[in-house]
């Protein structure tokens, strides 16, 4: 499934890596880079995000790569978030809408590898009960079995 960059961004040619540049100050550009990408594993689709999300940049993007693959018939995912060493609250929405799309369709979402900073924020939130989280991406893989 291909996914329209955000204005701003331009999609890799392999997978879907989005570079994003922000203003920090009137004279410098930084950049942000994320990627998104994913593969089945038996009857499981696996989405898996690495780099920075924090600009708020993956908002639409995350949600729709998981609707398209509910939409091709998958319902068992995985989202193994191993590679994101922070989240905005963008992020962190974009993971709840994704869970509401897949659930609403009746599919079921597990998290895996989720990173420390990122369990605590889910524990402070109180999001945590909304998900189930697995250790590893195979650990989740097994859970389904």
């Amino acid at each position: 499934m291909t996914v329209p960059p955000l204005k701003g961004q331009t999609p890799d040619v392999i997978g879907l890596n989005f570079e994003t540049k922000r203003d920090r100050s009137s004279d410098t550009e930084a950049m942000a880079t994320f990627d998104i990408s994913d593969k089945v594993v038996g009857d499981v689709a696996v989405v898996t995000i690495t780099g920075d999300i924090t600009p708020g940049r993956i908002e639409g993007v995350l949600s729709g790569r998981m609707l398209g693959l509910v939409n091709k018939g998958h319902k068992k995912l995985v989202l193994n978030l191993e590679g994101i060493p922070t989240i905005d609250s963008i992020g962190l929405g974009e993971i709840v809408r994704s869970y509401t799309s897949v659930v609403r369709h009746g599919a079921r979402l597990k998290l895996a590898a989720v990173p420390r900073k990122i369990v605590d924020l889910l524990r402070v939130t109180r999001l945590i009960m909304a998900f189930e989280l697995a250790p590893s991406e195979a650990d989740a893989i097994a859970s389904f079995k």
